[in-house]
């Protein structure tokens, strides 16, 4: 049970990885398993199940990583931060940038769609000579 548990997370980092977190199902994934939904969901409840067990994993290499000393500790401080910055990279980032990208778009069809203001009149001042 642990094996399936422990492939599900694999092939859920690369599905994730190669076409982002949104685009990828639980059904593309139990597929890739040769499973069923069902037995997918026996393992976890949903995909942000998933997601956030991976995100447990790469916590707890990094307390390994604390734990250890010398050149061990150096390489694998160097594979917990390639693995982070894997997983921001193709995973959490792309998802922020389109978030934001779509914010814009929203802002700028708000300001396309209100009426432009008037332009101020300009008054011209009086000024009294002494």
């Amino acid at each position: 049970m642990k094996d399936t548990r422990e492939n599900i997370l694999l092939v859920s980092l690369r599905l994730f990885a190669q076409e982002g977190y949104e685009a990828v199902s639980v059904s593309q994934i139990a597929g890739e398993l040769g499973l069923t939904k069902g037995a997918l969901y026996r393992h976890y409840a949903n995909k942000q199940a998933i997601f956030e067990s991976i995100l447990q994993k790469m916590e707890q290499l990094s307390a390994v990583v604390l734990t250890t000393s010398g050149e061990l500790k150096a390489m694998l401080l160097l594979l917990t931060l390639a693995a982070v910055a894997y997983v921001a990279s193709r995973v959490i980032f792309p998802r922020e940038i389109a978030e934001t990208a779509h914010e814009k778009e929203l802002e700028q069809e708000e300001a396309q769609a209100k009426p432009a203001a008037p332009a101020p009149e300009e008054k011209e001042e009086k000024h009294e000579e002494d």
